[in-house]
């Protein structure tokens, strides 16, 4: 299967609109987080890498993460390589 080109950018109105929306719905959620720079990088930078994807996840305590693994151009997951 190729991974299809795709615009991911949206306009801040529209982002705050979904965030907000997020936070109505789902108020004992987390918000957000963050991924420091260097290991999204490195992610990116693993040859034969064209795309991030994300998995929803849970922690040990039960509370939600991301997983993170790099996509070739076939859309296929790159498991050998750096995992976040």
């Amino acid at each position: 299967m190729f991974l299809p080109t795709r615009d991911h950018h949206i306009q801040l109105a529209d982002a705050a609109r979904m965030t907000r929306r997020f936070r109505e719905t789902r108020s004992n959620d987390e918000k957000g987080g963050a991924f420091h720079s260097g290991p999204i990088l490195e992610l990116l930078d693993q040859p034969g890498c064209a795309a991030m994807r994300y998995y929803h996840a849970l922690k040990s305590d039960g509370r939600p993460a991301l997983v993170l693994v790099g996509v070739d151009v076939s859309n296929d997951d790159l498991t050998d390589g750096v995992v976040l």
